[in-house]
């Protein structure tokens, strides 16, 4: 059987087309590997890729050291080296600590007066510790509108105090007669016979040289 002349013609054209996309297809595979493809060209411009720098580890901020050692008599000390309960008083014996009363603290020399106070302030609350009948400890809380709160703390014994709130920025002060020890909030006076915290929270806390002064 004889083919026609425009079929044979055709039938090349198609066999040379199929070549061609053989050999474009195998072109193709020989220049790209399979993790390469879909990936940017590069070219000499393409600056090279770089690796994202490390981050430096965030560290807390560091506590202020506590203080330990004495300002104006005031001697502050680690929690444990705190002397036994029995040195505030000889009633007491380390067991026998308990809550009193307003009227406890009114009928003990131990009671105090807050002369001046910030605007607005009020009593909050009052905080009595007994051993047996003597009052050993008193704690007096004032609370302006705003929520600021200025805490006074009166303690028989000796003046040694917990470091717990203690930082090396103390700076010695005489106050209405009485030696202190005065930091950012918190202030400490001794007199003969007890030592005094004061503390100020949501308020000026100049207003704090200002409540020690004002102490009867």
């Amino acid at each position: 059987m004889k083919c026609s002349r425009p079929a044979t013609i055709l039938a090349f054209l198609v066999l040379v087309l199929l070549l061609v996309g053989v050999g474009v297809a195998v072109t193709n595979t020989q220049r790209s590997s399979p993790s390469e493809i879909g990936a940017p060209e590069l070219t000499p411009d393409t600056p090279a890729p770089t690796e994202a720098a490390d981050e430096p580890p965030t560290l807390p901020p560091t506590p202020p050291a506590k203080f330990v050692g004495s300002v104006n008599g005031i001697s502050f000390v680690e929690p444990e080296a705190l002397p036994a309960v029995s040195s505030i008083s000889p009633k007491c014996t380390g067991s026998n600590v308990r809550y009193g009363t307003e009227s406890d603290l009114t009928r003990s020399s131990l009671d105090f007066e807050v002369g001046y106070l910030p605007t607005g302030s009020r009593l909050k609350s009052i905080t009595v510790s007994l051993c047996e009948d003597e009052v050993i400890a008193a704690t007096k809380e004032f609370e302006d509108a705003r929520g600021g709160l200025v805490q006074v703390f009166r303690r028989r014994g000796p003046p040694i105090i917990s470091n717990e709130s203690a930082s090396q920025s103390l700076r010695p002060a005489t106050l209405r007669g009485r030696a202190s020890a005065i930091g950012e909030r918190v202030l400490y006076m001794r007199d003969d016979s007890s030592v005094w915290v004061l503390t100020i929270m949501g308020a000026d806390s100049r207003e704090l040289e200002k409540v020690a002064s004002g102490m009867k």
